[in-house]
């Protein structure tokens, strides 16, 4: 295998982890806003940068317009997921790309 597909592999676990970790929370919280958007991409069917743009997309859309729905561990948790999206959609990241790196370090120590 190329040695980029084993540079790729690492954050992709990591987005399936934050997404079922999503998932399983707002199934507890009964949220059914966010698990639409969630379930709109997720599972990725295929780990191309399409796909991971189009999660990156939709976690984007619901971070902007539904916060509402969103408590602050879910919104911290929801900007490294979409940080680590764009990444491997190979896109820029959006221009708060320095709140996305502090919220990384707020998920650390969650963990």
């Amino acid at each position: 295998m190329p040695d980029y597909l084993f540079q790729r592999e690492k954050p992709a676990e990591r987005i399936d982890s934050l997404c079922d970790y999503l998932f399983k929370l707002w199934c507890e919280e009964k949220k059914q806003v966010p698990l639409a958007y969630l379930l709109h991409c997720w599972p990725l069917v295929d780990r191309s940068p399409r796909g991971f743009r189009r999660l990156a997309e939709s976690m984007s859309d619901l971070a902007q317009f539904q916060t509402e729905w969103l408590s602050t561990h879910a919104a911290v948790l929801l900007r490294v997921l979409i940080a680590h999206a764009h990444e491997l959609a190979a896109q820029p990241l959006p221009v708060s790309a320095a709140a996305t790196r502090s919220a990384e370090l707020l998920q650390r120590a969650y963990e």
